[in-house]
């Protein structure tokens, strides 16, 4: 036999060929799902940026309370006169 190798069969050849393509596809595989994984993950909001939108909200809304109780005259010292004649509200 020309280029045969001591103890290695045809079945042992064959069983490494498909060992190499299914590591083929497996790889293939695995890739494209890694890149589907970072592209959901770009739009996928963070849970620590959802918390912390959350937490600035609640105080917003704790400050808008605080300066609703304050006397007119504050008020008018406090905010300048261009935002209040815009009446802006935060539920627009």
């Amino acid at each position: 036999m020309l280029g045969a190798v001591k103890n290695v069969t045809v079945e042992d050849i064959e069983n490494l060929k498909k060992t190499a393509d299914m590591y083929h596809r497996t790889k293939h595989e695995l890739d494209k799902t890694l890149e589907n994984y970072e592209r959901i993950k770009k739009h996928a909001p963070n849970l620590g940026d959802k918390l912390s939108h959350s937490m600035e909200k609640k105080r917003l809304g704790q400050l808008e309370k605080a300066f609703a109780q304050l006397p007119a005259d504050i008020k008018d010292r406090i905010m300048p006169d261009n935002i209040q004649d815009r009446g802006f509200d935060r539920n627009r």
